[in-house]
């Protein structure tokens, strides 16, 4: 996730080098959250959705990422440590918040199969 992140960067700057894995697993979160700001920061200086910038950038590296997403979500159900499917057009999606502290979802399904053993409903 990095690598599309940074590789998105370079298209809105200069190429970049290819990021090279981190040491940790916390190293690389906190390297993710880093670029993903960098990211963001140069989104609202230079693109503007009417350009073709934003379209490139939706249909390239951020289409990429999106795909990632849902595959890391893939093999979190399948490792048996599966994410609780929401709602996303309720999610609490904030700009400005972009890294670990992420609010619980809004709007979660009931109805969760492949709930973890002893796992509530926030609805209950």
């Amino acid at each position: 996730m990095s690598g599309v992140i940074n590789y998105a960067i370079g298209v809105l700057t200069e190429q970049r080098s290819v990021v090279t894995d981190c040491a940790t697993y916390v190293a690389e979160v906190e390297r993710f959250f880093a670029l993903l700001r960098e990211l963001a920061d140069l989104i609202l200086r230079q693109v503007h959705f009417a350009d073709a910038m934003a379209e490139r950038l939706l249909q390239g590296p951020l289409a990429d990422a999106m795909a990632h997403a849902g595959q890391l979500a893939l093999l979190r159900r399948l490792s048996g440590s599966p994410i609780q499917p929401e709602d996303f057009l309720a999610a609490a999606i904030d700009a400005e918040r972009l890294g670990l502290d992420q609010p619980d979802a809004r709007s979660p399904d009931s109805d969760w199969a492949e709930a973890p053993d002893g796992w509530i409903s926030p609805a209950d």
